[in-house]
């Protein structure tokens, strides 16, 4: 007999679920389940697989540009004029000149050219031009 009890853990889809019948739990012995926490074999192979590819310099790279601007600019070596990082304090400003970001605070897309952007809340979209 089989038995999958679902506890917030594997699979994602069901959450907050708990199977549990008498006849079953008096049946089951230690080593005979398995846990999202409990390293067994599936949960260990998936953070294996997470280890390996994390640990990829051109994984690393590819997030690294896949930041906000401000952390893009700053990872080239440039030092442009900023705050707060949030988006509030305005002190990042800048004039993106062509190209398309997203703002990641609200998800708009901004494709206009020569419009006023925030490095620190916005992400390329496309290759983007911008005047520091």
């Amino acid at each position: 007999m089989r038995l999958l009890i679902v506890t917030k853990g594997y699979p994602p889809r069901n959450s907050a679920r708990s199977l549990q019948v008498q006849k079953v739990a008096e049946a089951m012995h230690k080593g005979e389940h398995g846990s999202t926490f409990a390293g067994g074999p599936l949960v260990t192979s998936v953070a294996q697989h997470v280890v390996g590819r994390v640990r990829q310099p051109a994984f690393l790279a590819e997030v690294e540009a896949k930041g906000n601007l401000l952390a893009s600019a700053e990872a080239a070596g440039l030092k442009p004029a900023f705050g707060c990082r949030m988006g509030i304090c305005n002190t990042c400003v800048c004039t993106k000149v062509s190209g398309t970001v997203r703002n990641l605070a609200t998800g708009e897309l901004n494709d206009q050219n020569n419009v006023q952007i925030k490095l620190c809340v916005s992400e390329a979209v496309s290759p983007v031009q911008i005047d520091l």
